[in-house]
């Protein structure tokens, strides 16, 4: 007989009578334990017996003996009970809308930067929350295999519930040592960023390529252009003086950043201004709306929302 059909064929109950016998040592002691009358414990065992196929005890002298077999079968019979209620309680929490463990996938700079630091704001008693780094431009596939969450720089499709989180300022990094620094500049505008030695994502990035469109509008290029994957990477040249690194990756290193500006019109003096558009990048957090723990999730990302807006 398959396994899987055993298995579904065989009362929980049986089993369960099955291990107090084996744990009382009598058909008499476990009948009382289980509140039933000793025929009718001795059917159940034996129509167990008849599922499995083969026999667990011998009958000698009115003492029971468990086979060879039934010795065997007894920590699997055990295993199986376990399991049996590990999956009844999750079957409930699930019933219930209750999450205990969420996978949330991000680039790889989302998961150091916010998410990271957001899960060691929260209590013991969160979902147990484990990440997925994945590109860009693939992460909302994820939500069909196997990911709770997901966050992201690219609009979300239609299909799915989200919020935007916020939005990031894409940066230019310089030196302490570096003019921009010394003079206590908080913004750039683009063209003048774009004077300077840069250090800067590849294509690959979704920064990198709003930087290109915004270069590309307003009919402007790049003077000197270096690339490179690693956003620590770029922030390490920067601080050493050997560029200007342009990405939405927090300060290190020592660098100094500076928000970047659009060109616009009106007067040029006005650079650093609030009215001046300032680059940056919409950070959006999606899931399935037909998630069980939809209500959940939708509060982490409040959560998460209301961090970011605290930090």
């Amino acid at each position: 007989m398959p396994l899987s059909y055993m298995l579904a064929a065989m009362n929980l109950r049986r089993i369960e009578y099955f291990l107090t016998v084996v744990d009382t040592g009598t058909i008499t002691a476990a009948a009382a334990q289980c509140f039933i009358a000793q025929p009718a414990l001795s059917r159940h065992v034996q129509t167990l017996e008849e599922e499995l196929g083969f026999k667990l005890f011998y009958n000698t002298r009115n003492r029971l003996q468990l086979t060879p077999a039934g010795r065997e079968f007894v920590p699997m019979a055990r295993s199986l009970l376990t399991m049996a209620k590990h999956v009844d309680s999750a079957a409930r929490a699930l019933a219930g809308g209750q999450v205990q463990r969420l996978r949330v996938a991000a680039t790889p700079t989302t998961v150091r930067s916010i998410v990271a630091p957001f899960l060691a704001t929260l209590p013991s008693t969160a979902p147990l929350i484990l990440t997925h780094e994945v590109d860009h431009f693939h992460v909302y596939d994820t939500l069909l295999n196997g990911n709770d969450l997901v966050i992201s720089p690219t609009p979300c499709p239609k299909d799915f519930a989200y919020r935007v989180l916020g939005r990031f300022p894409l940066r230019a990094y310089v030196s302490p040592s570096h003019p921009w620094a010394q003079q206590g500049l908080t913004s750039i505008g683009l063209a003048a960023l774009l004077e300077q030695p840069l250090i800067a994502h590849t294509a690959h990035s979704v920064s990198r390529r709003m930087l290109d469109l915004t270069v590309a509008q307003h009919g402007l290029r790049y003077d000197r252009l270096e690339e490179c994957d690693d956003g620590h990477t770029i922030l390490a040249l920067a601080a050493s003086g050997q560029g200007v690194a342009v990405t939405t990756d927090q300060a290190q290193f020592g660098a100094l950043g500076v928000d970047i500006e659009e060109p616009g019109g009106g007067d040029p003096d006005t650079a650093g201004q609030p009215d001046r558009a300032r680059l940056a990048v919409t950070l959006y957090a999606a899931w399935d709306p037909t998630h069980y723990g939809a209500a959940t999730l939708e509060q982490l990302v409040s959560e998460l929302q209301a961090y970011l807006e605290r930090r």
